[in-house]
């Protein structure tokens, strides 16, 4: 009986071992198939995210292709007739694709740019119309059109943009080389050389205006007084000597007569400036082939810069000063404060016009209660021969030769 009872415990007590190690197995393989399962998991998101990032960087490049073309076209239309460009671009059938459909490019249009590489990617680029004059009309009448751009990037990703672009459109009409605005002239000094000269004769080759125009006659005493003994030196429209205008009206015309008015002036250079700091990346002044819109908010000594010429609009609001050789095409707004001073011999010539307007009051803020007109002062020091010359072109449209302005910009695709 004691035996019997020994076996069985024995055999009960294999038959426990056996299914230990049958759920340990189990178990085991259990913890198994799950770190596999975890490890595909592991290697399945990698490739995922691998596939996220080729994917993102591919979309990148493309847009920034696409982008590319945009710059490209702007540059070559710089200075270009767009209706002229437009009949260029349609092709055989004189009518341009439907650019509001991006899927109907090419039809028989002419890419101004095709397969232009940059990189690992490449852009094409087509031009048509604006939706205001309709844009498959070659004929444009607004100076605005469409540019779209195809970018192509890596593993055949595409990227589609277009721009709305429209030619510069900022104009003045100065009414003299030199315009002195306010209830009066703080001082006047033109310069202690026989050689300078402020014309009014418009070197353009249209009307003479006065040499310089004033708001007030007792602004143009002091211009007249201050001008001794060389007032000979500013000559423009008539037989007057020294060339000078107490001018409301032309002023009113040229809409310079209300702080208002130079204040929206202000505004709209200051949103198109091409450069606000002399510290801006690649700043600089402007030539006849790439005019440029500085907006300096303070003032500006042209000895701060390596240059000693500047070509497009150039504000100050505070004092604007000039040395020695500077010379300048186009037109310069001193508004604000109101002071341009140039020291200095030199053979420096300003050709468009000289706008200068304190109208910042007498606490010098700008935009208060306290704002009003207050003289300017126009203060020139040192020989040399330099000349202010009156020039309507330059004046009329300073940013002929701008590349066109980029009014939006849209991802189509």
């Amino acid at each position: 009986m004691k035996r019997s009872f020994c076996n069985i415990a024995k055999r009960f007590a294999l038959r426990t071992l056996k299914q230990k190690r049958g759920v340990a197995l189990i178990a085991s393989m259990m913890i198994m198939a799950s770190l596999t399962l975890l490890g595909l998991w592991g290697v399945t998101s990698s490739l995922i995210d691998n596939m996220i990032t080729l994917n993102y960087r591919s979309n990148t490049e493309s847009f920034y292709a696409a982008e590319a073309g945009i710059e490209r076209a702007r540059e070559y239309l710089r200075g270009l007739d767009f209706k002229t460009e437009l009949i260029k671009a349609a092709g055989s059938d004189n009518q341009l694709v439907n650019s509001k459909d991006i899927n109907s490019f090419p039809g028989d249009d002419i890419p101004i740019y095709s397969n232009v590489t940059i990189g690992n990617s490449s852009y094409t680029v087509y031009i048509t119309n604006d939706a205001d004059d309709g844009v498959t009309n070659v004929n444009d009448t607004n100076d605005r059109i469409t540019i779209t751009s195809f970018g192509y990037g890596p593993s055949s990703s595409l990227s589609v943009v277009q721009g709305i672009i429209k030619k510069p459109e900022i104009s003045f009409s100065s009414p003299a080389p030199i315009v002195l605005l306010g209830p009066g002239v703080q001082q006047f000094e033109p310069g202690n050389s026989n050689s300078f000269f402020i014309n009014g004769n418009d070197t353009a080759g249209g009307e003479s205006v006065p040499a310089i125009i004033v708001s007030n006659e007792q602004a143009k005493q002091t211009v007249e007084n201050g001008c001794e003994p060389r007032c000979d030196q500013i000559q423009g429209a008539g037989q007057v000597i020294p060339s000078v205008a107490a001018d409301p009206g032309a002023i009113s015309q040229a809409g310079l007569d209300s702080i208002e008015n130079l204040r929206n002036i202000l505004k709209i250079m200051k949103a198109h400036a091409d450069f606000t700091s002399t510290s801006d990346p690649g700043f600089h002044l402007g030539t006849e082939d790439n005019p440029s819109v500085v907006f300096i908010d303070g003032s500006f000594d042209s000895i701060s810069v390596d240059s000693k010429s500047g070509h497009g609009i150039l504000v100050v609001t505070d004092t604007l000063t000039f040395r020695g050789d500077f010379t300048y095409n186009g037109v310069i707004l001193v508004v604000g404060r109101g002071n341009f001073i140039r020291y200095g011999a030199g053979t420096g010539t300003i050709n468009g016009s000289i706008i200068v307007a304190d109208i910042d009051g007498l606490d010098g803020i700008p935009l208060n209660a306290d704002d009003a007109f207050e003289p300017a002062r126009f203060f020139t020091a040192g020989g040399g021969d330099s000349k202010i010359n009156y020039n309507s072109d330059l004046i009329n449209n300073p940013l002929k030769n701008d590349a066109p302005w980029l009014l939006a910009l849209t991802q189509k695709y």
